[in-house]
């Protein structure tokens, strides 16, 4: 009897309430969350006009509104998201304004800057550090091709210096006739010599012994 009745109530309840309540609330909450979403996309159309009005006006057309980080809340009211779009824009300025001082390296400093989404610390101590070791490495490059040349022209001095001190190649001479003797030409050759201090003495002491006369060119 008693599980008659609260079965009898219950199934009111569920005709009375539960069955009409709960439809009518949910197609309540997808009505009010379609206002409140069109509400949001009427505020977000506004304040991305003016967003876009800003950055034509100042020349700065690579920026998207999602740039910005303005979050759309009904919340929030359109004058101060216009506001955060102000801060935003003239941050821009003020970083662009920056990099321009850095003269030649301001257009790659410009490239990274839009790539790392607009850090210009970041984008300035990344390009210099990128071009500082190319410029490195560049004169190491240069300084061993000089290295280079510079000791192919002394094996060459050298190579002319032994060429010019051979023996000349004699004539056979005839028994009947002897031949007079020729002088010792003379050379004057410049060239320069790199060699422990040891060995330069030895050279020195050499050439005294031989008679070669030195000094400076």
């Amino acid at each position: 009897m008693f599980l008659s009745v609260f079965d009898s109530k219950e199934a009111v309840y569920r005709a009375c309430v539960t069955d009409v309540w709960k439809p009518a609330e949910t197609q309540l909450s997808g009505r009010i969350a379609e206002i409140d979403s069109g509400l949001i996309e009427k505020k977000r159309a506004q304040v991305v006009l003016y967003f876009n009005e800003l950055c034509a006006a100042h020349g700065l057309d690579f920026l998207s509104f999602e740039a910005t980080g303005v979050k759309v809340l009904l919340s929030v009211t359109v004058k101060a998201m216009k506001e955060q779009c102000d801060v935003f824009v003239n941050r821009m300025l003020e970083e662009l304004a920056m990099i321009s001082t850095h003269g030649e390296r301001a257009a790659p400093i410009l490239v990274e800057y839009k790539r790392n989404g607009y850090n210009a610390q970041r984008a300035v101590i990344d390009v210099n550090r990128r071009i500082d070791a190319i410029e490195q490495e560049r004169a190491r490059q240069a300084m061993l091709a000089a290295q280079q040349e510079e000791r192919a022209t002394t094996i060459a001095k050298v190579d002319e210096a032994a060429e010019a001190f051979a023996p000349p190649v004699q004539e056979p001479v005839s028994a009947e006739e002897p031949s007079a003797p020729e002088a010792d030409p003379v050379f004057t050759i410049t060239f320069r010599v790199t060699a422990p201090k040891s060995k330069l003495i030895g050279l020195r002491e050499y050439m005294k012994q031989e008679g070669i006369t030195y000094g400076n060119a």
